[in-house]
């Protein structure tokens, strides 16, 4: 039988950051995601990860767990990751850790790549990642938007994923605070249900994406999410 997963990835402390940079909201955003998609019938597993963890230590973990639960193309995973996001060089796109050093994310972040790479490298055809990230700097949000784009056409063009999803923007640090998103979300699914009605069997991402641009714009902040495939 088909299982469904749900990963969290939750950064919110950083050592190599000032305190106005630390993210006090990731852990509640973390719970109301981890609710939502259990209430889906999503199987919530490897609680706490990206505490206080390097992007090693994460790797290793994620490497562990997929290898042990043997992972089949009837399976779908959800991982969400709420914390900091980077762009270098427009195309490679970097998760902060605990002791991510912003001037050497090569060594020191988690490349989103990796998780794809990591979780798709056996059976595994359905994955969405969901990147409720905070980068500042004018065009990061299409700078993340295109390194995603990529990511997913490097991981689609062979024989890795048939079912590769990415939900994700950049958003402002003023608003990484507050657990928007996540306020967006929760809202958006129901607005989605209603939508196109509660006998599907899953939610449309398209409709999804759109449902949460239009809280968003209620809410003035300017923000928009984009889905990649």
């Amino acid at each position: 039988m088909a299982r469904r997963f749900f990963i969290a990835l939750g950064v919110g402390k950083y050592c190599h950051l000032p305190k106005e940079d630390q993210l006090a909201s990731v852990p509640s955003d973390v719970r109301t995601v981890g609710r939502l998609f259990q209430d889906f019938g999503y199987e919530a597993v490897l609680p706490g990860l990206g505490e206080y963890e390097s992007a090693d230590q994460i790797r290793r973990k994620l490497t562990h767990w997929s290898s042990d639960m043997g992972l089949t193309s009837d399976d779908v995973v959800v991982l969400y990751f709420a914390g900091h996001g980077a762009v270098e060089d427009r195309d490679r796109h970097y998760l902060l850790c605990w002791d991510s050093r912003e001037e050497d994310l090569v060594s020191s972040a988690l490349a989103t790549e990796d998780l794809v790479r990591i979780l798709c490298r056996g059976d595994l055809r359905h994955l969405l990642l969901v990147l409720d990230t905070c980068s500042a700097g004018a065009g990061s949000a299409d700078a993340a938007a295109f390194a995603l784009q990529t990511i997913a056409y490097r991981s689609t063009s062979g024989t890795t994923s048939a079912g590769l999803w990415f939900l994700g923007s950049a958003r402002h640090k003023d608003i990484a605070e507050d657990g928007r998103f996540v306020t967006a979300l929760t809202k958006a699914v129901d607005t989605t249900a209603d939508r196109t009605g509660m006998r599907q069997r899953y939610l449309d991402l398209t409709e999804l994406v759109k449902a949460v641009n239009e809280e968003f714009e209620d809410g003035g902040s300017g923000q928009n999410w984009r889905v990649a495939s």
